[in-house]
């Protein structure tokens, strides 16, 4: 005891409130030393000892800010120095370092005390402070650098601000995601106060179209918004602050300032409620996991198989995060019993025969896609079933055991609860698995050809994924209508299933000269005169499209959003149009029950089957998770239905 230095002889309760003092700077408190000896614990909780929450007036407390920013690097030697851009006009760069400008009384010789003394009060010291950065990015990580470890894991609040995007070079973007990526993998952060430039015009907002969250789902896929990514990539947090940092910017006389005044009017509303909810799927991420494999590879799986929390087929319904137990990850998913679901007056209850597997399903499960619905729930939307009780409203259109398919969130389950309008009758001499693929591939290329794109019959159509669910839709729809059909895919088996479906020309479109083969294939090579194309090969289809071509843009199966050249849309004199068929009933109601009529009528005439992946049967919801992982390997065709069988039950199961 007698070789250790004065501080440390005292109790710890006393030495922290010195390391507070000095260190935090806040009023002096009557510091009581006590006349007996008290053992110091192996683990103190500072965290709970600054927590703003635990203080008396936390509600007027001035935040702890320590502000940091670029400085000339004559002005310490002893920290590392970094290269920022001297302008924005010309290539020229300076050697600069970090300094702290709000310069707070802080008594940091405290910290060479002893190691000890640093290990105590570094973790007071830097959890104390919000790391105030602002557009300063380039100084994160070389601060970052400079620290020990110590340091480096008691930082908890940083704050950074996104400069205004009309005027993001490319050297800011390496330089965010460089700052991302230090905030990632060095610190251990709770909290990110992210300040995002908004411009606003002197007409102010009014009559902006600002995005909503869903809109960012897609605008996070384009390259002037990857920062997005960069930001959702910090794990860990459990608190993301957005705000806008308002400044005047002129009218909008182009198509990026027209952007950036509506994203500018988003950022506190639907940018911010986007942001939070990316950062809660990625802090799920770390609890929760999917109950079956097929989404990821194995070696991340093996990795992951101990961590806690399981997302049963992307619900929450049999396990609460915040009180029931995790169940043990088994190699394959696991089928809960829950109650029977209570209708609302104006619902249908279906007992569910067959449940379609989609795309948009993965991206739902993994917390990626646009329309995330609230928890607990359970993942699934195609289905077929029989009506098993009826609204008790108004006059129901369909009676009890009547055959049924349509789609509502919960298709992976032996009962589901919808509206009428989600409801149509299941065609004549059709299976279940048949009709249960209809509701979204039917509708999709129906109204993207005929609705959108004008198909008439002597028209040359491009189809690309044509083995596809909304595929062979498309290359069915088009030969109804009396077109030529050239069908792509990558494998011969899949090319050989859009033949047996109407196709007249196959191409696989892993030949790198496949646009130049489609135009060979169209008369005296003019080209095709329709393009669809739910993959997102729109900028190389182009290339073999013909004079007053129409191009629908389906969906982006590939994973990108790809950029084109908007001079040959001029050249060619064609049209780019896209296709949101699931928001037809609200902005445009009534070519809904047309599509439909137009739909069945080629049924009756014979001129469109189901499209039911033969190949394999999944029968059983035991089945859900291969269904999906063969989905998501690309190793099917058509559409992969599940069958479910309906026994004498009274549980609803996902």
């Amino acid at each position: 005891m007698d070789d250790l230095p004065p501080l440390l002889r005292l109790p710890v309760e006393l030495r922290l409130k010195i390391y507070k003092y000095l260190l935090i700077g806040e009023p002096r408190e009557a510091i009581v030393a006590q006349d007996r000896l008290v053992a110091a614990p192996a683990y103190y909780e500072y965290e709970k000892l600054n927590s703003p929450d635990d203080a008396p007036d936390a509600a007027s407390a001035p935040p702890r800010v320590l502000t940091m920013r670029n400085a000339d690097s004559s002005l310490a030697r002893r920290r590392t120095v970094y290269k920022i851009r001297a302008d924005r006009f010309r290539a020229r760069c300076i050697d600069a370092t970090y300094c702290c400008t709000n310069r707070p009384a802080l008594h940091v010789a405290l910290l060479r005390t002893c190691r000890q003394v640093y290990r105590e009060a570094v973790a007071l010291l830097y959890a104390a402070y919000t790391f105030d950065f602002d557009a300063h990015v380039e100084a994160c990580a070389p601060f970052v650098a400079d620290l020990g470890p110590a340091a480096r894991c008691a930082i908890r609040r940083v704050r950074v601000v996104k400069r205004a995007l009309p005027y993001d070079k490319d050297f800011d973007r390496y330089e965010w995601a460089a700052m991302c990526a230090c905030l990632a993998a060095s610190l251990r952060l709770r909290q990110l106060l992210l300040g995002v430039v908004a411009g606003k015009p002197r007409r102010g907002w009014e009559g902006v179209q600002a995005f909503a969250p869903t809109d960012f789902a897609l605008l996070a896929r384009l390259d002037e918004m990857q920062w997005v990514n960069d930001v959702a990539a910090i794990t860990g947090l459990q608190r993301l602050d957005v705000r806008a940092c308002v400044e005047h910017c002129p009218q909008p006389e182009s198509s990026a300032m027209d952007f950036f005044i509506n994203f500018s009017a988003s950022v506190e509303d639907g940018f911010a409620q986007y942001m939070t909810g990316r950062c809660w799927s990625t802090a799920l991420d770390s609890l929760v996991r999917l109950a079956f494999f097929g989404s990821f590879p194995d070696v991340y799986l093996e990795r992951k198989k101990e961590q806690s929390g399981v997302l049963w087929l992307g619900s929450l319904a049999s396990h609460t995060l915040s009180t029931a137990p995790p169940p043990r990850l088994t190699p394959h998913h696991q089928v809960s019993d829950l109650p029977d679901p209570t209708p609302k007056p104006d619902e249908y209850t279906i007992a569910i025969h067959a449940s379609a597997t989609n795309f948009f399903d993965l991206l739902q499960i993994r917390g990626k896609y646009q329309h995330q619905p609230p928890f607990p729930w359970i993942s699934g939307s195609e289905f077929a079933g029989q009506v098993i009780a009826a609204p008790t409203t108004g006059n129901p259109k369909f009676a009890v055991g009547d055959r049924v398919f349509g789609a509502g969130q919960g298709g992976y389950a032996t009962r589901v609860c919808v509206r009428e309008v989600q409801l149509r009758a299941v065609p004549r001499g059709w299976s279940y698995e048949d009709a249960a693929g209809l509701y979204v591939t039917a509708p999709t290329s129906y109204a993207g050809l005929v609705t959108r794109a004008g198909i008439k019959a002597g028209d040359w159509v491009l189809v690309h994924a044509a083995a596809g669910g909304v595929g062979l839709a498309a290359v069915q729809i088009a030969k109804a209508f009396g077109a030529t059909v050239v069908a792509t895919a990558g494998t011969r088996h899949k090319l050989d299933v859009a033949r047996k479906f109407g196709a007249d020309h196959l191409v696989d479109y892993k030949d790198k000269n496949w646009p130049e083969v489609v135009k060979k294939l169209t008369p005296k090579g003019r080209g095709v005169d329709i393009v669809y194309d739910p993959v997102g090969l729109i900028a190389q289809s182009m290339k073999c499209t013909a004079w007053n071509g129409r191009l629908l843009v389906i969906g982006f199966a590939a994973g990108d959003i790809e950029k084109m050249a908007t001079n040959r849309i001029l050249l060619k004199n064609v049209s780019v149009v896209g296709l949101h068929w699931g928001v037809y009933a609200i902005n445009e109601p009534e070519t809904v029950p047309k599509v439909w009529d137009g739909i069945f009528k080629l049924i009756d005439e014979g001129k469109f089957k189901g499209s039911c992946y033969s190949d394999k049967k999944y029968e059983g919801l035991e089945q859900v998770g291969p269904a999906l992982k063969a989905l998501g390997a690309r190793d099917t065709w058509g559409k992969v239905v599940v069958s479910v069988p309906q026994q004498e039950i009274s549980k609803s199961k996902i």
